[in-house]
């Protein structure tokens, strides 16, 4: 296990999507986020590019935190992911979406990225909400897609924390809200919810699961186009993760994953990597693990 979790040279890096934590400060307190400390300093724009110039390959950028999106240079580092021809995937809780000029800042920027909004509610449940963002924020969380597809943003992404007997529906509404929007709407991510950091305590779903009950709930097989998954022998090898995601294209344009979220199969995950502040990147939850024994959270 210490094997998959060690440090690599970002120059040498294998992964191919690589989280970013922009800063450690957010304008939310999820209940479900693994950062317990706001302390650490924001990253440098300095830093960020030379990571960028030591890249052996072309990475998805995921841009997290806290909250990306109040770092004061942030679309500096998009401005430079997409410089050196890596693709930026902002994961934000969408409170800056309610800023109309934050809203023209992201038009101006152009294409090359992904716009990642939580609702972990969808647009009926304000329970959910309260429970796993703990705050009633069904309003403010629905204005601010809102703002995103009236400016006609393109590769928007919706993304939901599922929580047993709690928040299924959303499934359904991402899908029947990217029907409405098919040039905008691009992407849905799913995760299981995971007991780490300010959890709430539940049972998450495994992958199984979710193939053999929400996936045949909320999706038409015949409109479903497999583009990844570990049930093709030929990859299980490659594939170190062992059954911990799952991604198609369903409706020929929309791409939908499903990520089970700190269980040994995603911590064994080839593609996913996090960088420190030091040029070396590690699994992504193997770094999480590092984190939680450090700051004593429960995982």
């Amino acid at each position: 296990m210490e094997e998959q979790f060690k440090a690599y040279e970002v120059s040498e890096t294998p992964f191919k999507m690589i989280y970013v934590n922009l800063t450690s400060r957010c304008n939310m307190h999820c209940n479900f986020c693994y950062m317990e400390g706001r302390e650490d300093d924001d990253m440098s724009l300095d830093y960020f590019e030379e990571v960028c110039k030591q890249l052996p390959h072309r990475v998805v950028f995921r841009m997290a935190g806290g909250e990306p999106t109040i770092h004061p240079k942030f679309f500096d580092f998009l401005r430079i992911s997409k410089k050196y021809g890596h693709l930026p995937t902002i994961v934000s809780n969408g409170k800056k979406f309610l800023d109309k000029e934050f809203i023209k800042d992201i038009k101006n920027f152009g294409s090359g990225g992904v716009w990642c909004i939580t609702l972990n509610g969808g647009w009926t449940n304000p329970d959910a909400y309260k429970l796993i963002d703990n705050e009633d924020c069904i309003e403010w969380k629905n204005k601010a897609i809102s703002n995103l597809l009236e400016a006609n943003i393109k590769r928007v992404a919706l993304s939901a924390i599922i929580v047993k007997g709690l928040n299924e529906h959303v499934i359904g509404e991402f899908v029947d809200h990217a029907s409405k929007y098919r040039k905008n709407i691009r992407y849905l991510k799913f995760r299981a919810s995971g007991n780490i950091g300010r959890h709430v305590k539940t049972l998450p779903y495994t992958m199984d699961e979710f193939l053999n009950k929400l996936f045949l709930m909320y999706f038409d097989v015949e409109k479903s186009n497999t583009v990844y998954t570990s049930h093709i022998p030929e990859l299980l090898e490659i594939c170190k993760s062992r059954m911990c995601c799952h991604h198609f294209t369903y409706d020929k344009l929309l791409l939908v994953s499903f990520v089970e979220f700190a269980t040994l199969g995603a911590a064994l995950c080839w593609k996913r990597g996090k960088l420190d502040e030091n040029f070396k990147t590690k699994s992504f939850f193997g770094e999480m693990s590092e984190y939680a024994k450090n700051k004593e959270i429960s995982i």
